[in-house]
C-alpha cells in the first residue's frame, strides 16, 4: 500500500527577534524583520518605530536618516533616496515621552555601492596610458 506524501509545512514564525537590512542598489535599502509575540506586542503597544542611520567610520557613530511609524503586522519596509557610498543600519524601537528613540533591535551594517565609477577609474587615479616596458 502506498502512502501520499504530505509536505511539510514551514511555520508563520519561528518566535525570534530578527532585523536584517540589505541593499537593493546605490538608493534603496530594504529591511525585513521577525518579531516574537511578545516583542511585537511590546512594540504594538509603544507605536513601534523603524529607523534607518547613516554609520560613520568603524561602525561608531550613527545619524538617523530616517523614522517610520510601522503598523503591528510590518514584516519589511523599503527606505528609498538614501546616499550611494554610504553605510547605513537599522533600529527597531519607539519614541519615549520625552522623545528619546529607545532602540530594541539593531541590524547589521549595510553599505551601498557609488552610483557611478569614481573619476580617473579605480581608486582614483588615471589609467595608465601605455603598457609594457
Amino acid at each position: 500500500m502506498e502512502s501520499a506524501i504530505v509536505p511539510a509545512r514551514l511555520p508563520d514564525s519561528y518566535d525570534e527577534n530578527l532585523l536584517v537590512l540589505m541593499v537593493q542598489n546605490p538608493h534603496v535599502v530594504f529591511c525585513y524583520f521577525e518579531l516574537g509575540k511578545t516583542f511585537r506586542a511590546l512594540l504594538a503597544r509603544n507605536g513601534g518605530r523603524l529607523r534607518l542611520n547613516e554609520v560613520g567610520e568603524g561602525d561608531e557613530s550613527r545619524m538617523p536618516v530616517e523614522d517610520v511609524a510601522l503598523s503591528p503586522e510590518a514584516a519589511n519596509w523599503y527606505f528609498r533616496g538614501v546616499a550611494d557610498g554610504r553605510s547605513y543600519d537599522a533600529e527597531l524601537g519607539w519614541r519615549a515621552a520625552d522623545g528619546l528613540f529607545l532602540s530594541l533591535l539593531r541590524s547589521n551594517v549595510v553599505h551601498t555601492p557609488a552610483s557611478s565609477p569614481p573619476a580617473g577609474g579605480a581608486g582614483g587615479e588615471d589609467p595608465p596610458t601605455s603598457f609594457g616596458g
